[in-house]
């Protein structure tokens, strides 16, 4: 579950880290266990199994419970969480497309997850946060045939926002980390809100773009910073 949260450096902290903070989201969180919620936990354990298949069948020379919960997460990222589960319930297994897509993606997050920055432990880079938003960072096409004809919608939606936002500041590096900061000590913004432009920012330092949903809800963000008061001439 954590995985499809998209928490996968708390994943790779092991079973009982991982599952306290699970416990722990759960509390501010309405879960109602229907039908409904048991069909969608099915197909998420058999998303889990099958990309644990692929990716012991790709060979990559290790790290594999990593690269699985890493690859997991960034389906949830590319897709905006709007991956057709339903389908997968149905049917009881992946569609070739989205089998074909998490080995692209495994192939992508393995290649992060065995360079971390300045040759640290692997396993202990997993566990960072840093590590998922390099990981986050990763961009590929998704293919529609995996989502529902809404979701798809609105992930086009959210891809045109990014390329047609005129505003400069939104698209440079220093004024994303002004927000962030910003952002951190007035603490005007909920903290989940101030977790997303951390993210963001933390993309920038590393050199890397994020993607155009995290830019689309960065610019949203942007906004209700300036109605509280943040002036980036200011940072």
């Amino acid at each position: 579950m954590n995985s499809w949260l998209q928490r996968p450096h708390l994943v790779s902290r092991g079973g009982e880290k991982n599952f306290r903070e699970f416990t722990i989201q759960l509390k501010d969180k309405s879960i109602i266990p229907d039908e409904a919620f048991f069909q969608k936990v099915v197909a998420q354990a058999i998303l889990f199994k099958r990309t644990e298949r692929i990716v012991q069948d790709m060979a990559l020379g290790g790290y594999r419970a990593n690269v699985v919960a890493y690859t997991i997460s960034l389906l949830a990222r590319l897709t905006d969480g709007s991956l057709d589960l339903d389908a997968i319930w149905k049917a009881q297994q992946l569609s070739p497309q989205l089998e074909k897509f998490m080995g692209a993606l495994a192939r992508k997050v393995h290649e992060v997850l065995i360079t971390p920055p300045g040759n640290a432990n692997i396993t202990e880079w997993c566990k960072k946060e840093q590590c998922w938003n390099a990981v986050r960072a990763i961009k590929s096409d998704v293919p529609a045939a995996i989502l529902p004809p809404g979701p798809e919608k609105k992930r086009r939606k959210a891809s045109a926002l990014k390329d047609d936002e005129n505003d400069d500041f939104a698209m440079t590096s220093s004024g994303w980390i002004a927000l962030a900061a910003w952002a951190a000590s007035s603490k005007l913004l909920p903290p989940r809100d101030r977790h997303a432009l951390t993210a963001i920012a933390s993309l920038f330092q590393l050199g890397r773009t994020p993607s155009s949903a995290d830019l689309a809800g960065g610019i949203r963000l942007m906004e209700k910073a300036r109605q509280l008061g943040f002036d980036h001439a200011d940072g």
